[in-house]
Formats: C-alpha cells, sequence, structure tokens
C-alpha cells in the first residue's frame, strides 16, 4: 500500500523528468543533425583518404582523416576547421555493380556451356 502511495505521488513528476532529458537534435558545425553527422563521421574516418573544398574555392586532398564536431584531422597536417570547409568528397563503393556485371557476363557463356554439355550428355546417353 505505501508503494502505491509513493508511486501515486511521485507518478506526475515523471514526464517532467523525462521531458529534461530528450534534447533535440542539435545542428553541428556542417548544418546537419546528429545522425546525418554520425553517418558521415562513419563515411570518413573508414576512408584512407578524402577530398575537401574549401569555402574559399580551394581543394584538398586529406589522407587517413578523422572527423570530429569541429575540425577535420589529418594524420600528417593540421587540423581543418570545419567552418572553412564547403565541400567533402568520399569515395564510393561499386562492388554491387561489378558483381552485377560480372554475373552479367558470366551467365551467358556458362548457359551456353550447360547446354551444350546436357545436349552432349542426352545424345551420349542414346537419347
Amino acid at each position: 500500500m505505501r508503494y502505491l502511495l509513493l508511486l501515486a505521488i511521485a507518478s506526475p513528476l515523471l514526464p517532467c523528468r523525462l521531458a529534461a532529458v530528450q534534447e533535440p537534435p542539435r545542428e553541428l558545425m556542417l548544418g546537419l543533425d546528429s545522425g546525418s553527422f554520425a553517418q558521415l563521421q562513419a563515411r570518413v574516418d573508414a576512408q584512407d583518404r578524402v577530398r575537401i573544398q574549401t569555402r574559399s574555392g580551394e581543394w584538398l586532398i586529406i589522407t587517413r582523416p578523422n572527423l570530429t564536431a569541429k575540425h577535420l584531422e589529418t594524420a600528417a597536417d593540421s587540423p581543418v576547421e570545419l567552418r572553412y570547409v564547403s565541400l567533402i568528397q568520399v569515395r564510393g563503393n561499386s562492388a554491387g555493380k561489378g558483381a552485377m556485371v560480372g554475373a552479367g557476363i558470366g551467365f551467358v557463356p556458362g548457359f551456353v556451356a550447360g547446354w551444350a554439355l546436357a545436349g552432349f550428355c542426352f545424345n551420349l546417353l542414346g537419347g
């Protein structure tokens, strides 16, 4: 009974506490919300090098990049502040396209060879 009374007294305070814990997504330096920034950060950090364009229009190649909330850190040079970056280019992965081309090229000769072998075996067995 005591626990029910305590729960009844404390229950109006719970929504206020939960609302205080939830904060709206904050906008980071590149104009991205935190979820989009985390995806970009994972993609940039997985690369050996990325290409960036500064706000002045200059292109730079960053080797072994590490993207933080305010900087794009490099292996050798000093970090580049994100407020000076207007574009980050990251190489994509074309494994899916390569697999489809390889499957298309391999299907036709494999099908023809299988058809010819099946016909040869059928004739050999007296069919």
